[in-house]
C-alpha cells in the first residue's frame, strides 16, 4: 500500500538518486543545516507560509527522494527502541510528544549525543521512544556515513514520546523522575489515560506536589527560594500551566490519584459537582478566571469470549464492528477492529469511524485516546475527518490480542 502511494514497486532496489540524497544530507553538515533551516522552516514568526514554500521548492526533489528512502527502504520503530537527539538550548516543550515535521537526526548512543553538546552548558539531550505514539519510519545511515561511530538514525517526520531529558550542566545528568512527573501531570489535565503509569510509592505524584508548591510560593509572594526541583524542570512545569486555559479530565483516571494531590487540583462530590483546589484556584485567578473544566466522555467496548473467538477465526483484513456512540449531540461514531493491519499483517488495528454528522459540518476534529488494560496498550491520536472517514491505530500483535 505504501509503495503504491509513492509510485515505487515493492521489492525494487534502492536507486542511485536515493543513495545520493542520503550521502549529501549525512556527510555535509553545513548543507544539512541549510536544508533544514532554509528549506523547511520559517526565518521568523511573521514570515508567510508562501515564502517558506518558495524556498522549499529548491529542495523539493531532494526532500522527496530522502522521504522515500526513510519510508520505503528504512525500518519501523518499536516500543523497545531508544533514540537520542541533542539540542543546543533548553527549549520549553508545549507537550512531551513533540511533532517533528521535517528531517530529524538521532542516535541510538547516549555517549554520542552527549559528545555533540561537548562543553555547551545550556544544551540538552532528549530521549525519545515509541510509547503512546504510533510507529514511525526511520533510516539507519551508518553504511553511507563518514561518521559511522555516530550510529545515526534519521526520521523524515515523527511524533515520538519524550521519556527523559539530560542536562549538560553543572554535570551531565538524567531527569527521568521529573520528566515522568511532568508527563503524568499533562496526562491528568489533557484527558489521557495514566493509571498504568502510576508509581506504587507515589513518587511522581510527590514531585508534582513539590512543583505545585514551588509555583504557588512564587505566585503568591514572588519567592524564588531554592527547591529540590531542578530549575529547568520547574520552568517546564511553569511553562506548561501558563498555556493552560482548559482542563480535560477523565474522571475514572482522576480517582486513582492520591488524596493529597487531588486536594490541590479538584474536589469532586458524589453528585458530580466540584470545586477547584488551592492550586487550580490560584491558577484561575492568575488567568483572570479563564480556566474551565471539561469532563471527558469515556466509552468502553467489552468484547465477549464468543465474539473474540469469531474475531480470531476471521480472514486477514476482516473486521468486527462495535456499537454506535455519540460525540456531543450530533456526531455519530463507532469502533471497528480489524483482524490485521494492511501494512503490518501480523498486527491488529482498531478504527474510529465517523458514521454521520450534520450537513453543515465540513469536517470534525476527532481527538481520541485508546487504552486496553489487558494488553497494556495505550495510544492517542487526533485527525480532522469527514463523514465515512476514520482514524485508526495498529494496536498489538494479533496473537497477543
Amino acid at each position: 500500500v505504501i509503495n503504491v502511494r509513492y509510485g515505487i514497486e515493492h521489492g525494487v532496489a534502492i536507486s542511485v538518486a536515493h543513495v545520493l540524497s542520503i550521502l549529501l544530507y549525512v556527510n555535509f553538515k553545513d548543507l544539512q543545516h541549510a536544508f533544514k533551516s532554509n528549506g523547511c522552516r520559517k526565518q521568523n514568526v511573521s514570515e508567510p507560509l508562501s515564502a517558506v514554500q518558495c524556498r522549499n521548492q529548491e529542495i523539493g526533489n531532494w526532500y522527496k527522494l530522502f522521504a522515500e528512502c526513510v519510508t520505503l527502504f528504512g525500518e519501523i520503530t518499536n516500543p523497545s527502541q531508544t533514540f537520542y537527539h541533542a539540542i543546543d538550548r533548553r527549549i520549553l516543550f508545549d507537550a512531551f510528544t513533540p511533532n517533528f515535521k521535517a528531517m530529524i537526526s538521532t542516535t541510538t548512543s547516549l555517549s554520542v549525543a552527549q559528545s555533540v553538546l561537548f562543553n555547551d552548558r545550556h544544551g540538552i539531550v532528549v530521549k525519545l521512544q515509541q510509547k503512546r505514539s504510533l510507529p514511525y519510519g526511520f533510516l539507519a545511515v551508518d553504511w553511507l556515513s563518514d561518521f559511522q561511530n555516530e550510529e545515526e538514525k534519521i526520521f523524515s517526520f515523527c511524533e515520538l514520546d519524550v521519556v527523559d531529558i539530560y542536562e549538560n550542566a553543572p554535570m551531565f545528568r538524567s531527569n527521568t523522575i521529573y520528566v515522568k512527573a511532568l508527563i503524568l501531570f499533562q496526562s491528568i489535565i489533557k484527558g489521557h489515560y495514566f493509571e498504568h503509569t502510576l508509581h506504587p510509592t507515589l513518587r511522581y505524584q510527590k514531585v508534582i506536589i513539590a512543583m505545585i508548591e514551588s509555583w504557588m510560593k512564587m505566585y503568591s509572594n514572588n519567592d524564588h527560594t531554592d527547591t529540590q526541583i531542578p530549575s529547568y524542570m520547574q520552568d517546564l512545569f511553569n511553562w506548561s500551566i501558563s498555556k493552560t486555559k482548559s482542563l480535560y479530565v477523565i474522571r475514572s483516571q482522576y480517582d486513582h490519584l492520591d488524596e493529597k494531590l487531588k486536594s490541590y487540583l479538584i474536589d469532586f462530590d458524589d453528585d458530580g459537582s466540584y470545586e477547584f483546589g488551592a492550586f487550580f484556584t490560584a491558577l484561575k485567578k492568575k488567568n483572570e478566571n479563564r480556566l474551565k473544566l471539561v469532563l471527558m466522555k469515556e466509552y468502553k467496548w467489552k468484547i465477549s469470549d464468543d465474539v473474540m473467538a469469531e474475531f480470531k477465526a476471521l480472514p486477514l483484513n476482516a473486521t468486527i464492528k462495535g456499537k454506535y456512540f455519540h460525540a456531543g449531540n450530533d456526531v455519530i461514531l463507532y469502533p471497528r477492529l480489524r483482524r490485521s493491519d494492511r501494512d503490518f499483517p501480523d498486527k491488529s488495528m482498531i478504527f474510529c469511524y465517523v458514521e454521520d454528522m450534520p450537513s453543515e459540518y465540513k469536517r470534525v476534529c476527532i481527538q481520541w485516546e485508546l487504552f486496553c488494560k489487558q494488553t497494556n496498550y495505550h495510544s492517542s491520536q487526533s485527525r480532522y475527518l469527514k463523514t465515512k472517514e476514520f482514524v485508526g491505530y495498529t494496536v498489538s500483535k494479533t496473537q497477543d490480542l
